[in-house]
């Protein structure tokens, strides 16, 4: 997920160098793009669906928004050489983490998860869902969700059983069909021997010597 330089930044706005308003300038600038949810944490919108943050993505969008500080000041000098001070402390583990902090409780980040979309995405091989809302329709979908799964265990289940009677069926066929290529080695075997070939060591037959 790309980071856009000087989102959300239609209008100048200040906010005081803080690590609230670190916060307020990580919402103001990817407010859009970023919600957190204490059920899950932070959350990224990826232009499609809502997905955990498991890449970093909003630590780097925490960076970004410091390394921009300075595009909060317009045109004073000591403002701005004010503002890249602040900036360069705060590029600190414990600032950054600070900054995440105070942005959590900022509208619009807080959020919970029936707030998130219904459609299936994708996290460690397994498709993940979150319904949208509370109360019946949420219930519904909730639901309708898990009767397809219950369905789609049925079906896998029902699969493996049939694979299951198949192997059976097979070493049923095989058993016989073993039986009779162990008969036909034994009669080959004799018959070599009564032609007076012999099989040293299980190398190749050789007639013997007169």
């Amino acid at each position: 997920m790309p980071i856009v330089e000087g989102a959300k930044r239609d209008t100048l706005t200040r906010f005081a160098l803080s690590d609230n308003g670190n916060g307020e300038r990580l919402v103001k600038r990817h407010g859009d793009d970023l919600r957190f949810c204490h059920e899950l944490g932070w959350m990224c919108w990826d232009g499609q669906r809502w997905q955990q943050d498991i890449s970093g993505e909003v630590r780097r969008r925490a960076v970004n928004t410091i390394r921009n500080i300075s595009q909060d000041f317009d045109g004073d000098v000591e403002e701005i050489a004010e503002a890249m001070k602040w900036a360069g402390r705060c590029l600190s583990d414990s600032k950054i983490k600070a900054m995440l902090s105070c942005a959590e409780y900022q509208l619009p980040m807080p959020t919970v998860i029936g707030e998130f979309d219904t459609d299936p995405w994708w996290r460690d091989g397994r498709v993940h869902r979150e319904y949208v809302g509370t109360g019946a329709i949420a219930e519904l979908a909730a639901l309708g969700d898990s009767v397809a799964r219950e369905k789609r265990a049925l079906e896998r289940q029902q699969k493996r059983g049939a694979q299951a009677q198949v192997k059976t069926d097979l070493q049923v066929i095989e058993t016989p069909l073993d039986t009779i290529d162990l008969v036909c080695k034994m009669v080959m075997n004799a018959a070599f021997k009564q032609a007076g070939y012999h099989r040293p060591k299980r190398w190749k037959w050789r007639k013997r010597r007169a």
